[in-house]
Parts: C-alpha cells; structure tokens; sequence
C-alpha cells in the first residue's frame, strides 16, 4: 500500500463542544472513516482523535517534527469554531507547513461540517490567510450530510470516497525528502526516459514544490509563432520544459493538440481573443497531477471535446472553450480540476460532462449555447457549481444521474430549452440561491434526493417544479421563491 516504513495514521483536527453538541457523531465519524480506510485496504488506519491522550502527543511529535514521512494525514472539521479555537489553528498551519515541505497537496482532508463564513464569504475570507487556503482546496462537505443517519447511503457512499481519497494518497509515490527538494531540476527534457529510469516521480515531487514556493519565480518559456521566442509551437515548449515551468503564449493562432501529462503552467500573453489553439482532435488534454491553464482559447474541430481533463488538479482560467460536435469539456477519472472565470460554449453536445469519481469545481463561468445540458454529472462524481452564468442551452442547465452528489449554488441559469436543475434517479442535489427563469421549468426531479433553498424559480415556462412522485418525496424545499 505504501512504501513508508511508519504505519499510517491520521488526526482529527475539531473542537470537543462540537462533538458533545453533536451527540458524539463526530467521533463515529472518526470511526467509520478508520474502518472503512481499513476495509479498502486490509490494513488497520488509526485516526488519533482525543488531544489529551498522551499517544496522540508522542504520535504527532513523531510525525509533525521528527518525520517528513507521507503517511499522515490531517482531517479538520470545520465549523465557525475551528477557526476561533487556537489549537485548531495551530495544528493547520504547522500541518500545512509540513506539506510544503513534502510537495504534497493531498494530505489534509478538510470536512465542511457546518457552514463558514470564513469560507463561504469572500470578504471574510480575505481576511484570513487559513481559511483562504482551505477554501482553495476540495473538501468533503457534510453541511447536509450531517443530518442523515450514517447508515443512510449518502453518508456511506461519502465516507467511501474520503477513504478511496486516502488510499490514492498512500499509494502515490514517497516524497522526495528536503534537501533534495532544494535541488535544480533535471535538465532531461524526455519524458518517456524518465519514466524509464524511474526519475519523473522525483521530478513532480520538486516541481510541485518549487510551485508552492512564490519567493522562487520557475523557469519561463516564450511560445512566439512568429519565431521571435523560443519556441514557434507550444507542443515543442511542453516537451522541452521542466516540471514546474511556466510557458508564456505570446497571441498568434496555433493548429496544434496540447498534451500535459507533468506539471506545467501555460499561459496566454494576450488573452483568449488573441491565443487561439484549434485543433481536428482534443485541443488540450491534461493527466499530470497539477498544473494551470490560464488566457488560451481552446477550439475542437470534429466530433473531439476541446479540453479532456483525465487525472490530477488543474486549474482552467480565462479560457474560452469551444466544443466541436462532442462536449466543451469532459472530466473524468478521480481528478480535481477547477474550471474559473472560463467561456464555455459551442458544444455539439454537453458543456462540461463530469464522469468518474471527479470532485470538480465550477465556478464564475459563462456557459451557454451548447446543444445537450450545460453540465450533465454522472456515475460517482462530486461536483462544486457555484457562481455560474448559464443561458441559451439546447436542453437543460444542471442535470445530475447516477450516484452523484452534486452542490448548486448562486448560479443565474436562464432560457434552457429543458429544467433549470434536473435530478433523476440516485442522484443527489443540493441547490441554494440560484436563480432559473424563462426554462422550461425550474427544477425537475424524477427519483433523485436532496435539497432545494432560496432559489429564485419564477418566471418558467411549465411552473417552479416538475417533482415527480412517489419516487421524489423525501427532496426537500425550503423558503424558495415560486410561481
């Protein structure tokens, strides 16, 4: 399971009047996840939960200062207390400190518990350097998940899934220790050598750190298709350049299909108007475990998606994304893109198709005039659409099937040839403060679960709702504003 010679453990970072308040579940929850750790994976997973047990202090001295080791892990709940308690604090900041120094990103798992201002208002959040660190993480939101019984199917399935999250993470490979963090990057540019020669892991480990580390500008690459830089094709920057390199597109049209599969920044000079990459196939296929996309417009010709998005984290910005005759985008496998402040449109069929066990967030983005749904969320996905600009769809806006579990939030979705927001079978929906209008109608669900609260849903064609029972009885509404 891992390569570590010290068993893995965790700490549940909380605060006990939390607990008590909670009827003790937050120490079933510590529990369940232990033994679900375990059932995955054969071996035992303790989870150190009490501060005062003196194991807890000898442990986490071991593991916080006398180790570098990747095998532990940190789970904070959240809630407005954590952020108020000392100790808490405390705790994060070191933890983080020692991911800084691994070049990891995976070993805090954060729960939502209870909804903070600290993460949800961005006022606050500014404010405080913690929690806007947090907030740029994916985390496991139990803020409707803590009123379901842990036998219930949700919880089961999210607990499930904060496991198989730490599974992954032990089985990725040991970070490199400090010194060698410190060290100049290969100067290798083959790839498929170093994965030969066993050197690539290596090299993700420092590039992921030098990253993290903004007294420290990377390397940079010119991408000129004048020939005025270093390179005339972003394809030959991305074979030459080093894990942690930032490759600049200088503005020019560019017939090519970019595949990153190791950490990379790309960035377009000039903005989307001005860097254009189409391509016949995929115009932007990206595996690497992190990496930044900002400033391109990425264009599919034919029956591709323009940007495929298949493992790691990348964060896609001021993009403008252009489908051919299949969706703009498609995420899948167990990735954790954010997808911010992009144009996404044109699609043949979806806008944004989230499959697989990914955990996307979608944010603060406009998508409008693709043929099928704009986001359609399927199998086991975990999706964050919050703060999205939706119009002009040739079905429906959100549409969740399968065992998703899908929060919706502050969206404008407007003029959708289907529902606004659509739930079907297994799926599950938590939908706060969006406004739908002039769709066919608001919100629609055919044997999904979840929530709907303070939604604006006048003004649609066929009325608020389409809840179709017996099968949708148990979805909750609140305080909504209807027809």
């Amino acid at each position: 399971m891992c390569a570590n010679s010290l068993q893995p453990i965790a700490f549940m970072s909380y605060v006990q009047l939390d607990d008590k308040h909670e009827g003790g579940r937050l120490s079933e929850f510590r529990e369940r996840l232990s033994g679900e750790v375990r059932i995955q994976t054969g071996e035992e997973f303790p989870i150190f939960q009490d501060r005062s047990d003196v194991e807890w202090g000898q442990k986490w001295k071991e593991r916080a200062e006398g180790s570098i080791d990747a095998a532990t892990f940190l789970i904070p709940i959240v809630t407005p207390a954590l952020f108020k308690s000392k100790q808490c604090r405390a705790e994060l900041e070191r933890f983080l400190e020692r991911e800084r120094k691994l070049g990891r990103e995976d070993l805090i798992l954060t729960v939502h518990y209870v909804p903070c201002p600290e993460l949800l208002d961005e006022d606050k959040r500014q404010g405080d350097k913690l929690a806007m660190t947090l907030a740029d993480r994916q985390w496991a939101d139990w803020r409707q998940l803590r009123f379901e019984p842990f036998g219930s199917s949700e919880a089961r399935r999210e607990v499930a899934r904060m496991a198989q999250q730490i599974v992954e993470a032990l089985n990725r490979p040991k970070a490199a220790q400090t010194s060698s963090m410190s060290a100049q990057p290969s100067a290798r540019t083959d790839v498929r050598q170093d994965l030969v020669d066993g050197d690539l892991d290596d090299l993700l480990q420092r590039a992921a750190a030098l990253a993290r580390d903004t007294s420290v500008e990377p390397p940079t690459r010119t991408v000129d298709a004048m020939h005025r830089g270093d390179y005339s094709t972003i394809t030959a920057a991305i074979a030459a350049a080093d894990p942690g390199d930032r490759v600049v597109v200088r503005s020019g049209f560019y017939r090519e299909e970019l595949v990153i599969s190791k950490p990379l920044e790309i960035v377009g000079e000039s903005g989307p108007d001005e860097t254009v990459i189409q391509s016949d196939g995929t115009a932007l296929f990206f595996s690497a475990n992190i990496g930044r996309v900002s400033g391109l417009r990425l264009e599919a010709k034919g029956d591709r998606t323009a940007v495929s998005i298949s493992d790691g984290r990348l964060d896609l910005e001021n993009c403008d994304v252009i489908g051919g005759e299949g969706p703009c985008i498609v995420i899948g496998g167990s990735c954790e893109p954010r997808i911010r402040a992009c144009q996404i449109h044109g699609g043949g069929t979806f806008g944004i198709l989230i499959v697989g066990q990914s955990r996307a967030t979608i944010e603060d983005n406009e998508i409008f005039d693709n043929i099928g749904d704009q986001i359609l969320a399927t199998e086991n996905a975990v999706p964050i659409i919050r703060g999205n600009n939706m119009h002009g769809g040739g079905d429906g806006g959100v549409f969740c099937m399968g065992h998703v579990n899908c929060l919706i939030e502050d969206n404008d979705i407007v003029e959708m040839a289907g529902a606004g927001i659509s739930v079907f079978p297994d799926g599950r929906a938590t939908a706060r403060r969006n406004r739908i209008t002039q769709s066919e109608c608001g919100i629609r669900v055919v044997g999904g679960t979840g929530s709907a609260e303070q939604n604006d849903l006048r003004g649609n064609l066929q009325g608020s709702w389409d809840i179709r029972e017996p099968e949708s009885r148990q979805f909750k509404r609140d305080a909504n504003l209807e027809d």
